[in-house]
């Protein structure tokens, strides 16, 4: 399990709106039984409220899937873990079914970079980091 912090929520409504449309994306996209391109969320841990007290909420928890290892790190570190023609074919390809999934699902991403595509130890890729991420309507 990974715990993502997500602290000083209230403090503007864009940081807001970001944070609580990102928990929306993701929570569908743990929905989908055969979701292996991103990661699912698993529970979300909000502090207890004192309705006597009129301060917001100021931090919550994400409890999410924990992939250790993104691509940026790969690549940084590509020449130790000796990385051959193979392993970047592979890793495209599924990078690239990770796309066509969440542009099945009416998602766009709009953050697609290094330390957002996670790499499992068989080449698998998931998806994080989804708080620019817009949902579109159906077509």
């Amino acid at each position: 399990m990974a715990i993502k912090l997500i602290s000083d929520l209230f403090v503007d409504i864009y940081s807001a709106k970001k944070e609580l449309s990102e928990i929306n994306l993701l929570r569908k996209l743990t929905s989908i039984e055969q979701n292996v391109f991103t990661t699912q969320i698993y529970d979300i841990i909000i502090p207890e409220i004192d309705y006597d007290n009129s301060e917001p909420i100021k931090h919550i928890f994400l409890v999410m899937e924990n992939v250790t290892c993104a691509l940026q790190n790969v690549i940084a570190d590509s020449e130790i873990l000796e990385i051959d023609e193979e392993h970047m074919i592979i890793i495209m390809y599924n990078l690239l079914c990770c796309m066509n999934f969440i542009h099945t699902s009416n998602i766009v991403h709009r953050d697609i970079k290094p330390a957002n595509v996670l790499i499992e130890s068989d080449c698998g890729i998931r998806l994080c980091d989804f708080g620019l991420a817009r949902s579109l309507p159906k077509a």
